[in-house]
């Protein structure tokens, strides 16, 4: 198979990976974070978990082309 090649970097660090379920976990009450829309529903599906769980309680609200997660409770 051949592709074009447009460059060759080096140096470019690894993003670190994410651990929404985690965030949420450590997040008190009132503080929020953004996530990319395209993690809506996964998030949707960690906040009723934990909510069922943990009795956590979680809202998420699109802001323009993110979304942002709020704790709720105290």
């Amino acid at each position: 198979m051949s592709i074009d090649v447009v460059s060759i970097d080096t140096g470019i660090p690894v993003p670190e990976r994410v651990n929404l379920l985690n965030i949420m976990r450590n997040l008190n009450s009132g503080e929020s974070f953004v996530i990319p829309l395209s993690k809506r529903r996964q998030v949707q599906t960690y906040a009723s978990r934990l909510k069922k769980d943990e009795g956590r309680h979680y809202t998420i609200r699109r802001e323009g082309e993110v979304a942002r997660v709020w704790r709720l409770d105290g």
